[in-house]
C-alpha cells in the first residue's frame, strides 16, 4: 500500500479518499489501494468529498488537497490498525470537523518518543 501511495504522490497525484474501504488485500495479504473516485492529479484540488472518519483537516475544511492529505488519512488507518478503533468517531459531522480542525496537535518529537520508549523498556527489565 505504501509503494502505491508513493508511486501515485511521486507522479504528483493525490487519491483523496484513502480509508480500510479502499484497502484491497489479495490472497497472499498484500494491500493495494483501490477507488480512484477522487483522484486528482493537480497538485491541489478541492475535488474529493471522501469518508469523514479519515478527512484531513483541509478537507474537513473545503480547503485545497494535496499530498498532505494522503498523509493524514494513512495515519488515520494505521491508528485504528495499531489501537483496533477509531481517532475521531463522532456522530455529528459537524463536531467532528471542529474536533480535528481545531485540535492543539502538537508535532511528534522523534527523539523524545524514541527515548521514552528506551526508558519504559530499560524500566521493564
Amino acid at each position: 500500500m505504501l509503494r502505491g501511495l508513493k508511486l501515485l504522490h511521486d507522479n504528483g497525484i493525490t487519491h483523496g479518499d484513502l480509508n480500510p474501504n479502499n484497502v484491497i488485500l489479495d490472497e497472499e495479504g498484500h494491500a493495494f489501494i483501490g477507488d480512484y473516485t477522487f483522484l486528482s492529479v493537480r497538485e491541489k484540488s478541492k475535488k474529493a468529498q471522501p469518508e469523514p472518519t479519515y478527512m484531513s483537516p483541509e478537507q474537513l475544511k473545503k480547503e485545497s488537497i494535496g499530498l498532505s492529505t494522503d498523509t493524514w488519512s494513512l495515519g488515520c488507518i494505521l491508528h485504528e490498525l495499531c489501537c483496533l478503533k477509531v481517532q475521531y468517531k463522532l456522530s455529528n459531522s459537524l463536531h467532528m470537523k471542529r474536533r480535528v480542525t481545531q485540535s492543539n496537535l502538537r508535532k511528534l518529537n522523534r527523539r523524545n518518543i524514541m527515548q521514552r520508549a528506551y526508558q519504559r523498556h530499560i524500566a521493564k527489565s
